[in-house]
């Protein structure tokens, strides 16, 4: 597998189950916190030692939102 398979493999696997990967920051010790994209400078929250995190909008009903916050 070449290396563009596994980044791509990676970021698919990422973006299939968000919540994983959050817990996985969490279970290192890591804090993680919402951010809406584009409206929160990532720097500061990098500068503050926590892990920004994209939460997205939409105009449906989230049922399981509870479970990613």
């Amino acid at each position: 597998m070449s290396k563009i398979d596994e980044l791509l493999t990676k970021f698919q696997e990422i973006a299939s189950d968000p919540k994983a990967r959050m817990d996985s920051y969490i279970a290192q010790g890591k804090k993680v916190i919402g951010c809406f994209p584009y409206y929160v400078p990532e720097e500061l929250v990098l500068a503050a030692d926590m892990v920004p995190f994209g939460v997205w909008g939409t105009h449906g009903i989230i049922n399981a939102a509870k479970e990613y916050f």
